[in-house]
């Protein structure tokens, strides 16, 4: 009768038992150091800026948009250059534009 799960003082034993495990842990806790962080450390770290709304943010949207439009212009440009090139290789090819031009001046 006295493993009888039921029986109020075996209940108590392990209550009490888990309690003190519990406590235990938590003086290990408290015993091992933090990391501590210096104040310029803690004030640098990085963290999301708040943007701002209205015509603000959209002067800067704007810009942003107007560079990678004229990135992407540029890119385009270049590469009808090349093409061009490519093109005129292929219908002259034992003709070299540049060394004519090079013959011109």
């Amino acid at each position: 009768m006295v493993d009888d799960p039921r029986d109020p003082r075996n209940r108590a034993a392990k209550i009490t038992e888990r309690y003190n495990q519990a406590q235990q842990g938590r003086e290990q806790r408290k015993e091992t150091p933090q990391r501590q962080e210096s104040d310029m450390v803690r004030r640098d770290q990085p963290r999301l800026q708040p943007t701002p709304n209205g015509p603000m943010r959209s002067a800067a949207d704007q810009q942003a948009y107007n560079q990678r439009l004229e990135a992407e212009r540029k890119s385009r440009a270049e590469e009808l250059k090349k093409s061009i090139q490519q093109s005129r290789r292929q219908d002259h090819p034992g003709r070299d534009p540049e060394r004519d031009r090079d013959r011109s001046r």
